[in-house]
């Protein structure tokens, strides 16, 4: 099985001609009116990809190929593809068969809002776990939620914050000089050719899309933080926005 070059995890392109390496029919799950229902889809396997597909907290990326809506991308780890999936009922089977030509093109804002929102919560984590004002805590980030709208990190910390209040002010005046420092956003392999964000000299594993540095957060903040007692240690849900960010001050 042939599988897609992920132009996504290094360049920011937005529209490409390629070849459809193969297909499979298959029931996705969808939502609708926030109720879940199956819908017969046909996902494509792409020669070179543009989409991120949904994971490592981010949503999978929004378009069309050849002009038909992406209704999600995902990743098959076990055959290494990244299947975009269309609606089976808005096509004809002869509409994509192996070897035919492919253009697709990727919603440029929503991989935009993606990115602002994946960026501010790597800069939220590295602030907690590596700025001496948060040393009290020995923060350890857990996992995190990159959706726009719906943005949070799951944090570890030693100690409860005694003002949460306070605790989400200290956090935001850290977030405005990080962006005020415009630190540089980018990705690299280590040794063993695992993808790492690195923001400033902060570092850590992640397949996600991002800014290409800190001053295009512009606006984002925490909103409120919530912990809680959990397998013995303090699970700290840190909530933020990053959709105020509208680009260069």
């Amino acid at each position: 099985m042939q599988h897609s070059a992920r132009l996504y995890e290094n360049e920011n392109i937005f529209h490409i001609k390629t070849i459809l390496s193969h297909t499979i029919e298959q029931q996705i799950k969808i939502i609708v009116n926030n109720k879940p229902q199956m819908l017969n889809a046909i996902g494509l396997v792409l020669e070179k990809t543009i989409f991120h597909p949904q994971g490592g907290g981010q949503p999978a990326d929004q378009g069309t190929i050849n002009g038909f809506p992406v209704i999600t991308v995902k990743e098959d780890k076990s055959q290494l593809a990244i299947y975009h999936f269309i609606d089976a009922a808005q096509i004809n089977t002869d509409q994509f068969q192996p070897g035919m030509p492919i253009e697709a093109h990727v919603n440029t804002s929503f991989r935009q809002q993606c990115q602002r929102s994946h960026s501010a919560g790597h800069l939220i984590a590295d602030i907690l776990e590596f700025n001496p004002l948060f040393n009290i805590y020995s923060a350890k980030a857990s996992h995190g939620h990159h959706f726009p709208g719906e943005e949070y990190i799951k944090i570890e910390l030693r100690t409860q914050p005694n003002d949460l209040q306070q605790f989400c002010n200290d956090l935001n005046h850290c977030i405005k000089q990080s962006i005020q420092d415009d630190l540089p956003v980018s990705c690299f392999a280590n040794s063993h050719s695992i993808r790492h964000i690195q923001i400033g000299s902060s570092a850590r594993m992640c397949g996600g899309t991002h800014v290409s540095s800190t001053r295009e957060l512009v606006g984002c903040q925490v909103t409120k933080a919530k912990c809680s007692l959990k397998n013995g240690k303090i699970e700290t849900t840190i909530f933020y926005s990053s959709q105020h960010a509208n680009g260069f001050p």
